[in-house]
C-alpha cells in the first residue's frame, strides 16, 4: 500500500477530508520533521561513540585538578586502570633492575570502572651486592617555587617484602639512589595499608616536582595503588625593611 493510499484510511489523523493541497503541505512537513529526527539521532550516535573512544585515554590517570584563586591547590590522582604510566621504575642498579607492570587480578580502590593497580618488582638479589639498594617507581609533575607536597597512597607485599619499609621521594630531578629516599612509618603486609606524608620543598625555578615511592631492597614486588598528590604554594611570608625615620638631631 502507497503512503497516498494510507492517507485514506479513515483511523489515520490525516484523513480525506483534508483539500488536497493542505493534505500534501501536511505529508510535507511531517517528512521534514522525520528527516531532522532521524539527524539527530545519528549525530548523538556519532558523539555516543566518540566519548566511549575518548574514555580509555583519560583513565591513565585522574589529570591535576587545576588551581584556582580559592583552591591554589594541584591535585592529582593515578588510579592505574589500564596503565601504569607516566610512573616509571627505577633501581640503584640501573633501570634493568627494576620492572612495573599492570595488575588486573586486584586493586585497593575499587569501583565499577576500575580494577587494576601498579606491580614494581625488584629483580636483583639484593644480597649480592654490598650496598645499600632500592627499587622504586617516579614521575614528575608540574610545580616550582616553595610548595607543600601531601602524598597518600594504598601499598602491600605481593612477593618477600613483608615487614618492608615504604620509602617516599619529593625532589626537583628524578631519583637516582635510594638514599635519597625518606623512610616511612609503618611496614608492609600481605594486605592493602595505606600511607601518606607530608614534605615541604623549594623547587626555585624548577618546572616539576618529581614523586617517587618504593623500597630499599630488591628481589621483590609490591603493589601500589590509589595515590594521591596535592601540591600547594607555600607563602614564605617575607616581611619587608621597614625604612628609617629621619633624626631630628
Amino acid at each position: 500500500m502507497t503512503p497516498i493510499q494510507s492517507l485514506n484510511k479513515p483511523t489515520l489523523v490525516f484523513s480525506t477530508v483534508l483539500p488536497r493541497g493542505e493534505r500534501s503541505n501536511t505529508v510535507n512537513k511531517i517528512a521534514r520533521i522525520v528527516a531532522l529526527v532521524a539527524l539527530l539521532a545519528l549525530l548523538a550516535g556519532s558523539i555516543s561513540s566518540a566519548s566511549a573512544t575518548s574514555l580509555p585515554k583519560k583513565s591513565l590517570m585522574v589529570s591535576a585538578k587545576p588551581a584556582t584563586s580559592n583552591d591554589p591547590t594541584r591535585h592529582y590522582r593515578f588510579d592505574f586502570m589500564n596503565t601504569v604510566k607516566p610512573f616509571e621504575s627505577a633501581a640503584d642498579l640501573g633501570p634493568s633492575a627494576a620492572y612495573l607492570e599492570l595488575n588486573t587480578r586486584e586493586n585497593a580502590c575499587p569501583s565499577l570502572q576500575d580494577s587494576s593497580s601498579a606491580v614494581l618488582k625488584g629483580v636483583i638479589n639484593a644480597d649480592a651486592v654490598p650496598q645499600i639498594i632500592g627499587t622504586w617507581m617516579q614521575t614528575g609533575l608540574q610545580a616550582t617555587g616553595m610548595v607543600a607536597v601531601d602524598i597518600t597512597y594504598s601499598a602491600k607485599s605481593i612477593s618477600s617484602c613483608d615487614g618492608c619499609t615504604p620509602m617516599v621521594y619529593v625532589g626537583p630531578k628524578p631519583a637516582s639512589r635510594i638514599i635519597q629516599f625518606t623512610r616511612g612509618t609503618g611496614y608492609l603486609k600481605d594486605y592493602w595499608q595505606t600511607f601518606s606524608t607530608h614534605q615541604v620543598i623549594n623547587l626555585k625555578d624548577a618546572k616539576s616536582v618529581f614523586v617517587g615511592l618504593g623500597w630499599a631492597g630488591s628481589n621483590a614486588s609490591i603493589g601500589i595503588d590509589c595515590i594521591s598528590v596535592d601540591i600547594t604554594p607555600v607563602n614564605t611570608g617575607t616581611v619587608p625593611t621597614p625604612t628609617p625615620v629621619p633624626s631630628n638631631n
